[in-house]
């Protein structure tokens, strides 16, 4: 099984910052694992995920009792790709399958 070492050189885990509008047109700046842009870059390119969409919608739903927007955001794109998982839809090969333990409480 390849790894993401085999398709890149970067730290995956390095955070990266990239701007992106809120539900309400605000520009912000969301902090991401590397490996977490690319799979969100992977679901727009590959499977059609709306990005701008999936941020405004997240964005929607969070309240500052979540706690840090990244941390939150963070999650979101991990339950995006739990949920993924447990459906059986395809990932990046780069991109390592889902812990089972993980999959357990997913909807």
């Amino acid at each position: 099984m390849k790894t993401w070492w085999d398709y890149f050189d970067e730290d995956p885990y390095e955070q990266i910052g990239r701007v992106v509008e809120d539900a309400f047109g605000a520009k912000r700046i969301v902090l991401l694992d590397r490996m977490m842009w690319l799979y969100l870059d992977w679901l727009r390119d590959v499977e059609g995920l709306q990005v701008k969409k999936f941020f405004k919608d997240n964005d929607l739903i969070y309240r500052s009792a979540d706690g840090c927007y990244n941390a939150f955001i963070r999650s979101c794109v991990k339950s995006e790709y739990l949920c993924r998982e447990k459906r059986g839809k395809p990932r990046p090969p780069w991109c390592p399958p889902a812990n089972p333990v993980e999959l357990i409480d997913v909807d």
